[in-house]
């Protein structure tokens, strides 16, 4: 019984993070269209209530594939965003194939092809990093 206390301890409350993670995607969206944009500046008038705080983009041909960014208040939890479609042929070579590969984890379970497709685009070496390191990752897409 002891283990599953300690595993419990370790899972994350979807709820607590919600407005986090619309923030992220919203501001990854925001990117792509605008790449002058200051993600703190946005932030404080488009989601003043984000816990969202140091924010930087992974870029896949100058355009910003993914979003990491630190929560306030919560240095061990990382949130990771992934950018979605973006258009039509995007749209449907990825929703036409519903699964990405589903032995990539071990067979921890399957994923939307478009989200597998966008993981594959950042290299897995920090976020390992960071979980060996005691951090925790909220990865999401939309």
């Amino acid at each position: 019984m002891e283990e599953n206390s300690t595993t419990d301890e370790r899972l994350l409350d979807p709820q607590e993070y919600l407005g986090d993670v619309l923030a992220a995607v919203d501001l990854l969206k925001e990117k792509v269209k605008n790449a002058s944009l200051d993600p703190a500046d946005w932030l404080d008038r488009t989601y003043a209530r984000s816990r969202l705080e140091s924010v930087t983009f992974s870029y896949k041909e100058d355009r910003p594939r993914a979003l990491l960014g630190n929560l306030r208040q919560q240095p061990d939890t990382v949130l990771v965003a992934f950018r979605d479609s973006t258009d039509a042929d995007d749209w449907l070579n990825t929703n036409l194939r519903a699964y990405g590969d589903p032995n990539i984890f071990d067979r921890v379970g399957s994923m939307h092809a478009g989200f597998y497709e966008r993981a594959k685009d950042v290299p897995p070496e920090p976020f390992l990093e960071m979980l060996r390191s005691g951090k925790r990752l909220v990865v999401c897409g939309l």
